[in-house]
């Protein structure tokens, strides 16, 4: 660390500061409750600013996932929206709309790929809070199912904790993924609410079918789960009118799949020209097997709040907003054991895991918040000495556990500031030589060097991460293709292999050698282990002057076109 590092965590802790002071005083006047989740998703995110700011790199490197949201939002500011981030022929085949939202942005003020990330990263802190406050409060104003379900301590509480007790690496790296999860929480309990009291108008149905359209252009699977408790919900509990409640549903679902035809047709339609491979599905490590209780490792704060959010969801299971929340945080017990059965019988995984990872710690935060709430009216806490001492030890709370609390003082994220803080040189004076070369981003490339995507969009002939590559590309069969380039035993076989790749006319080379041989690197899905490494060698022998001209060549690096006909 240096001196400025350190100015930037003193920065860190003047905010705490005056966040504390702050909140304290709104809390002591009573003001409204959004004024406080404003100052807390303010003062957070200039707390991630500090804590990035002068980094060339993402707050966790370039590496993984990194390396694929980086290179999402490079592409789309920088090549196209409709895009995909590795192979440009194809749509975008993750949900794009957060990145879409994001790279508008980035293309306006000339940014990669890199600091389009933290940007949305800053948003995610700056906003969610009172988004979601105001989210839950438009969809349950004129619901009272159950008595005060979107009271004060309800709506303030709900995205507190969710920022909270979440891990600050999925804040920080997959917001999309949060605001999906919360998002698709309340949509799914105020759908239910709706039809259930008879207040399902068309209006409903159409905003309803439009916020789910949106959601699943931001992160689809919650609403998976969201409808496998709709569907079980409808066949228990419902005892009349079953056939309204699934039409009404059904209507619902119409509405949602034309909201996100942008992104969905031109996927389809890929997949119907293409095929498809999911490679995401396949992937497994023996972890996804392991039984997901937190809430009884009694060892700190966070897992005793869920613990309290799990005897909420048993005590007031009666109550219909909490019958809603028990159905969903059970649907992530059902989709593991479909899982662990699917690979029993099977052996095909398919992210047995998933319901465990963000959906069912936010249920049972939501469900905290629900309980704390009853528990507020049930001892009514209107004595101002009570209720400053409650708020405040509350206060203290948040700010123990937010990203400008114990998060900050971490040894680790410290480290993270002197590790992120300069890009390999080499690979930024890759990316410059690339920028200032005409329809570069057009040409169809294989090369090694994937970080490259974060700071200038490549067409790629292969993406080196299996497990991220878009279903309508078809690793196998373009690994097979790579594969059998390296094996041509004469630059006259490279050169006709090359001539006649299957995906497009192969323009361009980017290659990472020794002396002798060039290598690229892949990042191969291995049941049990996850990932293994395998390396292809090319030699450099094979491209031969005749049909090939070398155009950068610097710190291993070289840029090789292939010679037109």
């Amino acid at each position: 660390m240096n001196f400025f590092d350190i100015q930037m965590y003193i920065g860190i802790k003047l905010l705490l500061l005056l966040f504390m002071a702050s909140a304290l005083y709104l809390i002591y006047k009573k003001k409204n409750p959004a004024y406080f989740l404003i100052l807390a998703g303010g003062v957070s995110a200039a707390s991630y600013f500090l804590l990035v700011n002068n980094l060339q790199l993402s707050f966790w490197g370039l590496q993984g996932d990194e390396i694929t949201i980086a290179a999402m939002y490079n592409t789309f500011a920088r090549a196209s929206l409709w895009s995909d981030f590795a192979y440009h022929h194809l749509p975008p085949f993750y949900p794009p709309l957060f990145f879409w939202l994001f790279a508008l942005a980035g293309r306006l003020l000339g940014w990669n790929g890199i600091m389009i990330a933290k940007s949305a990263a800053f948003s995610f802190f700056l906003f969610f809070p009172a988004g979601l406050y105001y989210f839950q409060k438009y969809l349950l104003k004129n619901e009272a199912a159950d008595g005060k379900i979107s009271g004060t301590v309800f709506t303030l509480l709900s995205p507190l904790l969710i920022i909270t007790i979440l891990d600050k690496d999925l804040l920080i790296g997959k917001p999309y993924e949060v605001i999906a999860a919360a998002a698709t929480i309340f949509w799914y309990i105020s759908l239910y609410l709706k039809i259930s009291q008879g207040k399902f108008s068309h209006k409903q149905a159409l905003i309803h079918g439009l916020i789910a359209g949106l959601i699943f252009m931001t992160y689809y699977l919650w609403l998976v789960f969201a409808a496998i408790a709709l569907f079980l919900m409808g066949a228990i509990e419902k005892s009349e009118s079953k056939i309204k409640y699934f039409l009404s549903l059904f209507k619902t679902m119409l509405i949602a799949l034309l909201a996100a035809s942008p992104f969905l047709l031109p996927l389809l339609i890929s997949y119907l020209k293409n095929g498809m491979e999911n490679w995401q599905t396949a992937f497994f490590t023996p972890g996804g097997v392991d039984l997901w209780l937190p809430m009884f490792h009694l060892g700190g704060i966070n897992n005793f709040i869920m613990l309290f959010g799990l005897a909420a969801l048993i005590y007031y299971r009666n109550y219909p907003l909490v019958k809603q929340l028990l159905y969903l945080f059970l649907t992530a017990f059902i989709w593991w054991g479909g899982g662990l059965l699917s690979l029993l019988i099977f052996n095909k995984p398919f992210q047995e895991f998933r319901g465990f990872y963000i959906l069912a710690p936010s249920i049972l935060m939501i469900a905290a918040a629900y309980g704390l709430e009853r528990l507020w009216h049930h001892f009514n806490v209107n004595n101002k000495n009570l209720y400053f001492t409650v708020a405040a030890i509350g206060v203290a709370y948040f700010t123990a556990q937010s990203v400008f609390g114990f998060f900050a003082d971490d040894p680790i994220i410290k480290m993270r500031r002197v590790k992120s803080r300069e890009a390999n040189r080499a690979i930024v004076n890759l990316a410059d030589y690339l920028k200032k070369t005409a329809e570069s981003s057009a040409k169809l490339t294989l090369e090694t060097a994937p970080q490259l995507l974060a700071f200038t969009p490549i067409n790629n002939l292969i993406y080196f991460n299996q497990h991220n590559n878009h279903p309508a590309s078809i690793f196998s069969k373009r690994y097979q293709y790579v594969q059998s380039l390296a094996d041509s035993q004469s630059a006259e076989d490279f050169y006709q292999k090359v001539k006649k790749c299957p995906y497009g006319r192969l323009e361009r080379f980017i290659l990472y050698g020794d002396q002798d041989n060039y290598y690229l690197f892949f990042h191969l899905n291995k049941m049990i282990s996850g990932l293994e490494e395998k390396k292809i060698k090319i030699s450099k022998k094979l491209f031969s002057p005749r049909y090939f001209a070398k155009t950068y060549d610097n710190n291993g690096y070289a840029v090789i076109n292939v010679i037109a006909p």
